[in-house]
């Protein structure tokens, strides 16, 4: 039995689409080699996810607000008031909150390196942080995804 991949429009037999219950005879509709090509330019992350991150990264190049530290492998978000905190970024990355959320949830954090966040969090620092700004937010927003981003 044969099938057409979708991707690259070649006929392969069925043993060339990985199984997939959920897909019609039960294989995937695209051929393995076009999948796994697919998978490697997203690197097992979805374009979505691949845009959060970018929103990220652009957020953190801005710096530490303390210490000035700019290697974005350094960089947190810290909520500036733990009792408005309603969820981690990181739930951002799986998918499990909307770009509204997000945007709302940013603007109640400030970048802070790794060893000025620890010593906030531990105490031994009392520095007047301020929250990134919806501008701030919506700016890199608009710059990742290519169009005015509103919040409604």
């Amino acid at each position: 039995m044969k099938r057409k991949c979708k991707k690259c429009n070649i006929t392969k037999p069925l043993s060339d689409f990985a199984k997939h219950k959920y897909c019609k005879e039960g294989r995937e509709y695209r051929c393995k080699k076009c999948k796994q090509i697919n998978d490697k330019k997203f690197n097992g992350k979805r374009p979505g996810q691949i845009k959060r991150i970018s929103i990220i990264k652009l957020l953190k190049s801005k710096g530490c607000q303390n210490c000035m530290e700019n290697d974005i492998c350094c960089l947190d978000f810290h909520h500036i008031n733990p009792t408005e905190k309603l969820f981690n970024l990181h739930q951002v990355l799986n998918g499990e909150k909307t770009t509204p959320q997000y945007i709302e949830e940013l603007q109640k954090c400030a970048v802070l390196c790794s060893n000025c966040h620890r010593k906030i969090h531990i105490g031994g620092s009392k520095l007047k942080l301020h929250p990134l700004t919806y501008e701030d937010v919506t700016e890199i927003i608009n710059e990742v995804y290519g169009y005015d981003y509103v919040l409604a």
